[in-house]
């Protein structure tokens, strides 16, 4: 495939958290980490290796590219050396389930989460609007990620960050890192200037842009410039490709200069052929309830409002009887007329299928 056909698929996989003991020195600092660490440890230990491989699977001569939403790996590394070693690893196993095809990761917290130094929202700033204040430790990212990209798209030269652009079919593919000082805003800008008549605009980032379950994990990490980058993705039939909330959702946002259609996914193995994705959330007017404590800034919760939603679904996994991370992946079926989203969650047909745009 040499980019120009109109008909193409996409295979897109939400968080992973790759991660080993080996990575890991000290103890946990916290009961967090702890329960992180024993959650993917079990889910590396054979679920995680079974999705992907099912997800190799469905790759055909029509998919060039696999698309990773962030954190693709746990981060929480003792040190500079051992996380470089843990995303290096990731990037490796990667390229090796899905081989000849483009592997396509963006920057998630995780990735940027060492032990003494994590990526942090503050809630809201003097103006009632969400502000940025920490982005974690780019040193693993610059020995990591960076190559990496810059082999995998030929690129002459290493990147300065993980911000990057593609073309396929017509379509512009985005590809972004929040938690860089500045944001991403500036670079979609410049993206969609750069390809003012694209078929549509496809912008992958770890964070969603639109409020998606758990309230309180979306909640505190709302994108401080979430009001100006809908006003630039309304009007070119954009689709958010996200993970981060380790659940899936599929979001319509009327907005007065069109709409603009979000999926998160999670990969996440722990649940994978252990339970099947069961839907918990049918519209935004019952999980706005849920949100409310949380948006307290006046801006926000205008902006976020109920009737702005054309649809909100949620779908997640159940461990012992309590609501756990989706797991599965998708396959995206991009067509001149349409984007449709097949997802898998270990049976052998889609246990989805969504129509994007």
């Amino acid at each position: 495939m040499d980019g120009r056909e109109t008909s193409y698929n996409i295979l897109f996989l939400g968080d992973l958290h790759f991660d080993g003991p080996k990575y890991h020195v000290r103890e946990p600092a916290n009961e967090v980490q702890k329960r992180g660490r024993l959650r993917n440890f079990a889910m590396w230990d054979g679920r995680t290796q079974d999705m992907l491989r099912d997800a190799a699977s469905r790759l055909d001569a029509a998919t060039p590219w696999v698309i990773q939403a962030g954190d693709l790996s746990q981060g929480d590394g003792d040190d500079v050396e051992l996380q470089s070693a843990m995303i290096h690893d990731a990037l490796a196993y990667a390229k090796e389930c899905f081989p000849g095809r483009k592997f396509l990761p963006v920057i998630g917290n995780h990735d940027l989460r060492l032990l003494d130094a994590c990526p942090r929202w503050d809630e809201y700033d003097e103006n009632g609007d969400c502000a940025f204040t920490a982005g974690g430790d780019y040193r693993p990212i610059r020995r990591t990620f960076l190559p990496y990209i810059a082999a995998e798209l030929g690129l002459a030269a290493v990147p300065p960050s993980l911000d990057y652009v593609l073309h396929r079919g017509g379509d512009l593919y985005v590809f972004v890192d929040p938690f860089k000082p500045g944001g991403a805003t500036e670079f979609i800008r410049r993206a969609l200037a750069e390809t003012p008549e694209s078929r549509r605009v496809f912008v992958v980032s770890h964070l969603p842009l639109f409020p998606c379950e758990p309230a309180k994990s979306w909640a505190m990490w709302v994108l401080p410039d979430y009001r100006e980058l809908a006003e630039l993705l309304a009007p070119r039939r954009t689709i958010l490709l996200s993970g981060h909330t380790h659940y899936d959702h599929f979001i319509r946002f009327r907005h007065p200069k069109g709409v603009i259609t979000q999926l998160v996914m999670s990969s996440m193995g722990t649940n994978w052929r252990r339970d099947p994705l069961r839907a918990t959330t049918e519209n935004y007017a019952d999980y706005a309830q849920s949100m409310a404590p949380y948006l307290d800034g006046p801006r926000v919760r205008e902006f976020y409002s109920a009737e702005r939603f054309l649809e909100h679904r949620t779908w997640r996994c159940f461990a012992d009887g309590k609501p756990s991370s989706a797991a599965g992946y998708a396959v995206l079926k991009v067509t001149p007329e349409s984007v449709a989203a097949e997802i898998y969650d270990g049976g052998a047909a889609p246990a989805l299928t969504l129509t994007l745009g």
